[in-house]
């Protein structure tokens, strides 16, 4: 669960976008995904490389299009502070307080960025930049007729999500004086 927390909590924000995620806290899904995939893990057949990730992720897209479809959800508290997401330990502590709160703002951004992709283009490059999923997983769970229809499936999505973080980069990063 450790090893794949971090991936799927932020996998699970672009999922979710910001409409749900003022509804449900990503950590939510996250370890609801957990409690719904370990009783099955004894079953599970090892194939390749990133397919314990590949099940926990579709465990976790079915409970966000199960929420996405619920028509009355609490309003969670949209207060940065008070979420898990900006609270919790990274594990070793490494980096100083303001290093470890300035990446954690800028994946928020990465992420926000990513959550306005099409489906399929956040699909393509959910597994290659959240789950570093190798090229014949990518080609296959995704059924591109090709390698090199998939790399280009997955920069069309990257130069899109950096079309949509730019704006908020920008403002981010200031104007350098």
């Amino acid at each position: 669960m450790r090893r794949y927390e971090d991936k799927l909590r932020r996998y699970v924000r672009v999922l979710l976008g910001a409409r749900l995620r003022e509804r449900v806290e990503s950590v939510d899904i996250v370890q609801d995904a957990f409690v719904d995939a370990l009783p099955r893990l004894a079953d599970f057949e090892y194939r390749q490389k990133g397919c314990i990730l590949a099940y926990l992720k579709s465990v976790a897209r079915s409970r966000v299009r199960n929420l996405a479809r619920s028509p009355r959800l609490p309003r969670i508290d949209n207060d940065p502070t008070k979420d898990a997401f900006w609270l919790d330990q990274l594990p070793g502590n490494e980096g100083s307080v303001s290093m470890d709160l300035s990446r954690r703002e800028l994946n928020a951004i990465l992420d926000e960025a990513a959550s306005r992709l099409p489906e399929r283009q956040q699909e393509v490059f959910g597994l290659r930049y959240y789950f570093n999923a190798p090229w014949d997983q990518v080609v296959a769970e995704m059924k591109y007729p090709s390698r090199a229809a998939a790399e280009m499936a997955y920069d069309r999505a990257k130069k899109q999500w950096v079309a949509y973080a730019n704006p908020r980069l920008k403002s981010w990063v200031g104007d350098g004086r």
